[in-house]
């Protein structure tokens, strides 16, 4: 509208005037609240708590990092947010040992394998025993079962095949000890001269005496009395695949009254006068009486058997325990003529020093040494 010749008066549109009063209202509104959020970040960015420890805490400008927080302020450090929500590692479960199967199965095999040898069957029943023991042991905690149920099997095993070769020498022994004494009485029966029919005039001659031997005997049975004199005897040990001498005193009713044995050298034993007792040998040769067989050369003494006084002196005498052999073990002992012992030393390394006393006719005996001398 135009008033006069320079005035002029503008009427802007009602609705056009609303319009623009409220965009700019809205942008006022937009930016204060923008002002707000920005002094609040900044005020708390500024004035954390001072209680609050240091560490890591989350960033508000960047969820996927953490800020560090130095206890009075934040710092421009910063790192990755861990990530949340997966499983734990898997660790793998640690193996069993099998320690206990292992050495179930080896007593076992050891075993079975001595079960078939004389002499040392004996050491695969402990073996047996071990082994089936160890066996259910690692059955219990769940080792190798096989390795553990096939030693445990093996170690029976072991022990019923000891019980049953050791039944079977037994029964061949006595066997073999009541043919002996039958064939030394049908012996005698046979050899034993007839009495002959006195003629008139005749003189009586007294009867032939056996003056036979002992030395003619060997390994088996005797009975002490005619056929086996009592004194002191010596049986040297017979080479083979197990070198043992072994010489058994029993009564008649089974009683043991002496045992001797040795594995290198010879053995010496007193028979006691029993008549009707029974002397056994086994793995021996040569027996014959001890004072017809002194060595001739008694200065070298070895393991085995030695007479005080006639074979070996009184004095102190070294054994260097042999540990080369299977058991390390180094004996010295010394017998009465009646078996009593007077003393015995023994070691398993280094050297046993014994004093000999001076007892003639008693004896000393060497085992496991691999030198003795006089010292």
């Amino acid at each position: 509208m135009r008033i006069g010749r320079n005035h002029t008066i503008v009427i802007q549109n009602p609705q056009a005037t609303t319009a623009s009063d409220s965009n700019h209202s809205n942008e006022q509104s937009k930016q204060a609240l923008e002002n707000t959020t920005m002094s609040w970040y900044l005020s708390f960015m500024t004035h954390q708590p001072q209680s609050t420890p240091a560490n890591w805490y989350p960033d508000s400008q960047n969820p996927t990092l953490m800020r560090w927080w130095d206890g009075t302020q934040w710092t421009q450090q910063t790192q990755p947010k861990p990530m949340t929500g997966f499983p734990p590692p898997i660790t793998p479960p640690v193996p069993r040992s099998n320690g206990l199967a292992i050495a179930a199965l080896v007593l076992g095999i050891i075993a079975a394998a001595l079960a078939f040898i004389p002499i040392l069957n004996f050491g695969s029943i402990i073996l047996g025993l071990l082994a089936g023991i160890l066996g259910i042991v690692a059955v219990a905690n769940k080792h190798n079962k096989a390795m553990a149920i096939t030693g445990l099997a093996l170690g029976v095993l072991a022990i019923l095949i000891t019980i049953v070769i050791l039944s079977a020498l037994n029964q061949a022994s006595n066997e073999s000890g009541i043919d002996n004494l039958l064939e030394q009485s049908t012996s005698a029966e046979k050899t034993a001269p007839a009495s002959p029919t006195p003629s008139i005039g005749a003189s009586s001659q007294a009867p032939t005496v056996d003056t036979s031997p002992v030395s003619a005997f060997g390994n088996g049975d005797y009975l002490v009395g005619d056929s086996f004199p009592a004194g002191t005897y010596r049986a040297e040990v017979e080479p083979g695949y197990i070198e043992i001498c072994s010489v058994t005193h029993k009564t008649a009713s089974g009683d043991l009254v002496d045992w001797r044995s040795a594995g290198d050298g010879s053995v010496i034993f007193t028979v006691a006068d029993i008549p009707g007792s029974i002397i056994s040998f086994s793995g021996c040769q040569n027996i014959g009486i001890a004072a017809d067989m002194i060595r001739s050369d008694p200065s070298t003494v070895t393991n085995g058997f030695w007479l005080v006084g006639d074979e070996i002196g009184a004095g102190m005498y070294q054994c260097t325990v042999d540990t080369t052999s299977v058991i390390a073990y180094g004996s010295v002992s010394q017998h009465g003529l009646d078996g009593s012992l007077i003393d015995w030393e023994t070691g398993n390394a280094g050297n046993v020093l014994f004093n000999v006393q001076d007892t003639p006719g008693s004896v000393v005996e060497f085992s496991g040494c691999s030198e003795v001398v006089k010292i």
